[in-house]
């Protein structure tokens, strides 16, 4: 390492301070339909979230009632399932993890370009 990048690294983190930081747990409430194949995602990711100390507490509501919750964004984290074909992992990637498509479709489609 170059002597100046040395003098101004940091050294260790305070491992005290992140003690103190693991005694104040985030709290959020999880909600999800009111059924096993919703419910039960919900509980592992509560289960996961407590691996980065955050506690979850379940929030189950009818599923009449789920589509009014999620207009009014009436939630802290809101879980639902969301399912694919098993040979064509490229759905789920459009569908959940492409950022602003159907505002690039709109572009595209104002350029004269056919999506």
């Amino acid at each position: 390492m170059v002597p100046t990048c040395r003098r101004t690294a940091r050294g260790p983190p305070d491992h005290a301070k992140a003690r103190l930081r693991a005694d104040k747990r985030l709290a959020v409430t999880v909600t999800t339909r009111n059924a096993g194949g919703y419910r039960d995602p919900a509980v592992l990711m509560i289960d996961q979230l407590k691996e980065v100390y955050i506690d979850g507490t379940l929030n189950t509501i009818d599923t009449t009632q789920w589509y009014p919750t999620v207009m009014r964004k009436d939630y802290t984290v809101g879980l639902t399932v969301s399912e694919n074909g098993l040979d064509d992992p490229d759905q789920q990637f459009y569908e959940n993890f492409v950022c602003a498509r159907a505002q690039l479709y709109r572009v595209l489609q104002a350029r004269g370009r056919h999506v």
